[in-house]
């Protein structure tokens, strides 16, 4: 049903194309727009998400933490040491030592293993996605 003449639609927009671009994964946005103003409708899909991809180097330093938390869990002194000077330049490579030498290595630990679980959660899309190019 078309808005009536008096409707504030109508009255701004007049004779002007409206058009809309919508994400195709909220079609009740473009029907809105549709019928309250004669909207032009443009319509894209949503890129499709992947989980990010895990660096090799960041794949072995998971191994390595998990090896260090079995350490730490039977109390090898020996081996936690040993795992510590494995993982501290590929932390200070990865840029994932967020606190200072001052800290025990186990807080940095704790800390690392959950920036770890938050990037293998990130969903990125696999590459551009552009309105008007295929998925």
């Amino acid at each position: 049903m078309p808005c009536p003449h008096n409707c504030f639609p109508e009255i701004s927009l007049g004779d002007l194309p409206n058009i809309n671009p919508y994400a195709l994964d909220v079609p009740a946005e473009g029907a809105v727009a549709k019928r309250r103003s004669r909207a032009v409708t443009i319509d894209h899909l949503t890129p499709v998400y992947r989980p990010a991809q895990v660096p090799p180097e960041m794949l072995r330093l998971e191994t390595l933490l998990k090896e260090y938390v079995k350490a730490r869990e039977s109390r090898e002194a020996r081996r936690q040491t040993l795992l510590e000077e494995e993982m501290s330049p590929l932390i200070r490579e990865l840029h994932l030592d967020t606190l200072g030498a001052e800290e025990s290595f186990d807080a940095r630990i704790t800390l690392l293993s959950r920036q770890m679980g938050q990037y293998k959660r990130i969903s990125l899309p696999p590459g551009d996605a552009r309105a008007g190019n295929r998925p």
